[in-house]
């Protein structure tokens, strides 16, 4: 098997917040509002990008019955060669960026979430090809 040219340096948690509700009704069925934004920007030379995903869970304000809100941001930069159409690299950047730093974010929020009182909560898998929930903003480039 051959390494891939597009890489990336170990993630960065930048922003980590953490709060229980307290009008939580222990009774009532919990459901996690999820939203997830990416966003990257490229360097001059084309070859290198800084992607961050941010992430909220129990998203909805109006809603009690979330135990926790969680929003947190964690990134990385990508580096890749000239073997990459553009199109290949937003794709790249857009989709298998983003699912690679949730992987790094689902451990943290196990973690902070456990610790709660009010049990784990696990990040599913996030489908990242579909655009709807998500927002790419495109920082300069």
């Amino acid at each position: 098997m051959k390494n891939s040219s597009f890489q990336f340096k170990a993630p960065v948690l930048s922003h980590l917040e953490f709060v229980l509700n307290s009008e939580f009704n222990r009774e009532e069925k919990s459901h996690y509002k999820n939203e997830f934004q990416i966003g990257y920007n490229k360097n001059d030379n084309g070859y290198e990008a800084i992607v961050e995903l941010s992430i909220t869970i129990g998203a909805a304000p109006e809603s009690q019955n979330q135990p926790y809100t969680v929003k947190m941001v964690i990134g990385s930069v990508f580096r890749w060669n000239d073997d990459y159409s553009a199109e290949l690299i937003e794709s790249l950047l857009t989709i298998n960026a983003p699912a690679l730093l949730v992987s790094y974010a689902r451990p943290i929020v196990a973690s902070i979430t456990n610790s709660s009182g009010c049990g784990s909560y696990n990040i599913p898998f996030i489908d990242f090809t579909d655009k709807a929930g998500t927002t790419v903003p495109r920082i300069e480039e």
